[in-house]
């Protein structure tokens, strides 16, 4: 059981885990509305990496 309120930015394995099956969809849906991560607090699904803002 992964806790999601209190996970640290360092464990993103936890983070796949804690959504499960919609895991990939809600990537797709960081990458198209926040494709420069600019919501990064707390549970941080990262964008790809090569549209990452420097």
């Amino acid at each position: 059981t992964a806790y999601v309120n209190f996970m640290p930015e360092d464990e993103v394995d936890r983070v796949e885990a804690a959504y499960g099956g919609n895991y990939r969809r809600l990537l797709e849906i960081k990458q198209r509305y926040d494709p420069l991560n600019l919501f990064r607090m707390n549970q941080n699904l990262r964008p790809k990496e090569s549209l990452r803002a420097a």
